[in-house]
């Protein structure tokens, strides 16, 4: 492009000279030498030479593109994150295809004939372009915020993971030669339909998946600090109620947001409170001064050992009864 542009500018400046120096001016002894000037600098501006060099490269890129035809079609690549040892998606959308629409639009404007084949490719990179930025987009949201995710979170949010995950199975290659017995799913390709559609819906999954897990890193952050606070306030019922009382409103907030399979994540929280609670106690028990008492003989050197067993019950300590305590003894 930028050839093309000297090339006018210096025929115009040759131009200016004839009108300037008159007709004939190259055959003077001066003329000559200028216009020998110019016509080296334009035969090494010569586009057709550029254009048929990029003709040439892009050529040999549509033969190898042509033989993985079948790849490309899917909207979606898995491949191996460059530094860890786990898989990621990525859009399937070659970015020389922006290099191409961009560079045929303007050789057009430069008057340049482009091959129906390249003008072909070229309408079909600009077609697809919106549709890969979003989804580009969209995969690098969803594969940041998945890696925030813990195993305690997971179960939360389980249901958006799923719902992503059967997206992408819908776009990508199946090996379904290795797995005949299973489902088959319906694949998504880059000339469906409706695959402005499915960008538009799989964009608005991850961007719920994106304010689910903002949620709830927020309130499962609070929520591991006030059960880190057990270990550390006072001993006492009206510390620990208050300690409880916080964490059971965080815990009421997750439910009132709809998060699914709460009850697995509350099931796992009670049995750290319980552990850190007996822990406590036995603590505390320990640091009791025991009562020596004396005996009938008078020596006092035999003591009286009382056994009693703790059970914890919907966040409460409480004595066990006397069987259960004769059967800890």
């Amino acid at each position: 492009m930028w050839a093309k542009l000297m090339e006018n500018q210096l025929k115009t400046l040759m131009k200016r000279m004839e009108d300037i120096l008159g007709k004939g001016w190259e055959l003077q002894m001066e003329g000559r030498q200028l216009k020998r000037t110019c016509e080296e600098l334009l035969s090494k501006l010569d586009t057709n030479l550029f254009f048929r060099s990029w003709m040439k490269g892009v050529e040999k890129e549509l033969t190898q593109t042509q033989k993985l035809h079948r790849l490309q079609s899917y909207l979606i690549s898995i491949t191996r994150h460059p530094s860890a040892n786990y898989l990621i998606p990525t859009v399937n959308y070659n970015t020389n295809s922006v290099s191409l629409f961009k560079e045929v639009r303007n050789l057009s404007w430069l008057g340049f004939e482009i091959p129906p084949t390249l003008k072909v490719m070229s309408d079909d990179a600009m077609k697809k372009y919106p549709a890969a930025t979003i989804l580009k987009s969209s995969l690098q949201s969803y594969s940041q915020t998945r890696l925030t995710v813990t195993d305690e979170m997971k179960v939360l949010v389980e249901p958006q993971l799923e719902s992503i995950k059967h997206y992408i199975q819908q776009s990508f290659n199946p090996v379904a030669a290795s797995t005949p017995s299973k489902k088959q799913v319906k694949r998504m390709r880059w000339d469906s339909p409706n695959v402005n559609e499915w960008v538009n819906s799989f964009s608005e999954l991850v961007f719920l998946f994106q304010e689910r897990v903002e949620i709830l890193t927020s309130t499962t952050c609070l929520v591991n600090s006030d059960i880190q606070s057990l270990e550390e306030v006072e001993f006492g019922l009206s510390t620990f109620t208050a300690v409880l009382s916080k964490i059971q409103k965080e815990v009421d907030e997750l439910s009132l947001s709809g998060f699914a399979q709460l009850h697995i994540y509350v099931a796992s929280l009670n049995s750290k409170i319980e552990r850190i609670l007996l822990s406590r106690l036995e603590e505390e028990l320990k640091a009791w001064p025991p009562t020596a008492t004396e005996t009938e003989t008078g020596t006092g050197n035999d003591i009286n050992i009382i056994k009693i067993s703790i059970q914890m019950q919907n966040q409460v300590s409480k004595r066990a009864s006397d069987e259960a305590a004769h059967a800890i003894i």
